[in-house]
């Protein structure tokens, strides 16, 4: 009886671990290759340098953000990420979005707040003062299909209250099917 049930254990253990490879194996990899800073506003913000560099000959890609923060923020700014697919030689608006409020990206996301989780900014709110996140890597697994293969991520960071904006950036980027 012991066999039996022992059994039945490995393989269901067996039939998760094979669930769990499928998923791996059809991840995406994310490579940001080029990034800018389009929009700072002066109030809010000052010294905002983003920059992507390949750690090492044959290492992955890493950005570096750099800013020093005039204006605590918190649940009182909302992050929006709107994607853009390249196609027929220039960026078109693509369906895919995400709307944040800060806090809620940093502390509860599964996918971009992991990355800043990683990068080291655990907390929230962000006080004023200098903030450096340094060698992020975009080493999460999307567990799906993504619709396109080249592609910019537009952050817009908007006040909520004033309906100002505060910083914009981009980052172009390839998504890699694993």
């Amino acid at each position: 009886m012991y066999y039996i049930v022992n059994s039945v254990t490995d393989s269901r253990n067996l039939i998760l671990v094979l669930c769990l490879l499928t998923v791996v194996i059809h991840c995406i990899k994310i490579i940001p290759e080029r990034s800018s800073v389009t929009y700072v506003n002066d109030v809010y913000f000052s010294d905002v340098a983003l920059t992507v560099r390949r750690n090492g000959k044959r290492g992955d890609y890493i950005a570096n953000l750099d800013l020093n923060a005039k204006y605590a923020v918190g649940n009182n700014v909302t992050i929006d990420v709107i994607f853009y697919e390249f196609l027929h030689n220039e960026y078109r608006r693509s369906f895919v979005e995400l709307h944040y409020r800060a806090c809620d990206l940093i502390l509860k996301d599964a996918y971009l707040g992991l990355i800043i989780r990683k990068a080291g900014l655990v907390t929230c709110p962000i006080p004023v003062g200098k903030l450096s996140l340094k060698n992020v890597t975009f080493d999460i697994d999307l567990p799906s299909v993504w619709p396109f293969e080249k592609g910019k991520g537009e952050m817009i960071v908007t006040h909520t209250a004033k309906k100002e904006m505060m910083v914009r950036g981009e980052i172009v980027l390839t998504f890699k099917q694993r």
